[in-house]
């Protein structure tokens, strides 16, 4: 009998507590799926032709879940790519040397999750040390986007229904 009362429930309420179980289970996920490094700063010493790439990738098993891939261009030119088995801790520091650059060059640095997602950061060499701004290209994950469409879908059921 699917008209007006199934499990002896309005049918309404039925849909809204079928979206909020499937809403909670992708919230619980979140906090175990793989997600981009949070964020990350570039300092560049001319003088010394030193890059330090200070990042935040917060993690529960840095031998699992970790940056894998640091890649480096200067003027869109791909310049130093590193592979890694690990991460040393949540909030780590890599120095590469031999960076050569000059003034309104522009180094950009990706850091790419073993799991999935990346950041990207890029810096333009002015004076002797330069530091870069903190802008990720980080996207909102599949969990955020199953949310917003249940949240959508109930207002619309009920609007609907009225």
């Amino acid at each position: 009998m699917i008209g007006k009362k199934v499990f002896g429930f309005g049918k309404k309420l039925l849909i809204f507590q079928i979206i909020l179980v499937f809403s909670l289970l992708a919230l619980g996920s979140m906090s175990v799926n793989a997600h981009s490094p949070s964020s990350m700063s570039l300092t560049y010493d001319k003088a010394g032709e030193m890059l330090t790439v200070d990042i935040m990738h917060q993690i529960s098993n840095p031998s699992s879940h970790y940056v894998n891939t640091i890649e480096i261009t200067i003027n869109g030119v791909s310049e130093i790519e590193q592979s890694y088995t690990d991460q040393p801790s949540s909030s780590f520091t890599y120095t590469y040397n031999d960076v050569s650059a000059e003034d309104g060059d522009v180094i950009e640095v990706t850091a790419s999750c073993n799991q999935g997602g990346s950041i990207t950061d890029q810096l333009t060499v002015s004076g002797d040390t330069t530091s870069g701004s903190d802008e990720d290209s980080e996207t909102p994950g599949f969990e955020l986007v199953l949310v917003c469409a249940s949240v959508i879908a109930v207002l619309f059921i009920f609007k609907r229904k009225r």
